[in-house]
């Protein structure tokens, strides 16, 4: 009996924390070579600030993965995303990407690089009709109209990258 009413006052508690974020998030994303993790959750497009930070801790040898880690705003078809990539797993650092895809073009453009335990901190804020973002230190504006819910998401593939204080 005591476990149902936990499990039922737990209820209300998961469906108000989607609906906003209450404090920032720590998401270790730490993925064997080859394979892929996410963290994701759909929001309001309108308004959303999502910042934190991005450190790679560790690079992993794959035949055909690249060790990455990311964040993004959107859905497969319209989206930005910062993506931090390695070389390969004796990489000592990333090149920092950021990418948008809009009516299925991709365009992408490299930010610089980080070494391997340097956390990058990421800030993108959604406008009417365009996303600024800001990583690294360096911000541009991209030309994007973000659906009126969007998915949040963090994931890494083939390496551990750890994204903190995170928060919309």
């Amino acid at each position: 009996m005591n476990r149902y009413l936990i499990a039922m006052t737990a209820v209300p508690l998961l469906v108000s924390a989607s609906a906003g974020q209450a404090a920032p998030k720590t998401y270790g994303c730490d993925t064997a070579a080859g394979r892929f993790s996410e963290f994701k959750e759909t929001v309001r497009a309108e308004g959303l600030v999502l910042r934190g930070t991005i450190t790679p801790n560790e690079f992993r040898k794959d035949k055909r993965w690249a060790p990455s880690g990311w964040v993004r705003i959107g859905d497969d078809d319209t989206n930005v995303r910062i993506r931090l990539v390695a070389d390969d797993s004796g990489a000592k650092e990333a090149y920092i990407f950021v990418s948008t895809v809009n009516d299925g073009k991709t365009l992408e453009g490299t930010v610089g690089s980080v070494k391997i335990g340097q956390p990058v901190p990421f800030n993108l804020v959604v406008m009417e009709n365009s996303v600024r973002v800001t990583v690294d230190g360096k911000s541009t504006e991209v030309a994007l109209t973000l659906p009126k819910d969007v998915e949040v998401s963090m994931a890494c593939s083939t390496g551990d990258f750890v994204f903190e204080n995170v928060e919309w």
